[in-house]
């Protein structure tokens, strides 16, 4: 394999649910909220909180 492949999931049709976006509205909500609306564990929507705000912030 490559060894820069990324290890994030990537969108899969509408109907994947373990895309979250990056756009300004996820970045206005609260890991509680990413954990609620993703069906999250609490420590995954920690760590997809805190990927969200890193991406977001690297791509401005």
């Amino acid at each position: 394999m490559g060894g820069t492949e990324d290890p994030c999931p990537k969108k899969d049709k509408d109907i994947d649910l373990t895309y979250i976006p990056v756009d300004q509205k996820t970045m206005q909500r609260k890991n509680g909220d990413l954990m609620i609306l993703y069906d999250l564990l609490p420590e995954i929507a920690l760590q997809a909180y805190d990927r969200v705000h890193r991406e977001y912030s690297m791509n401005r």
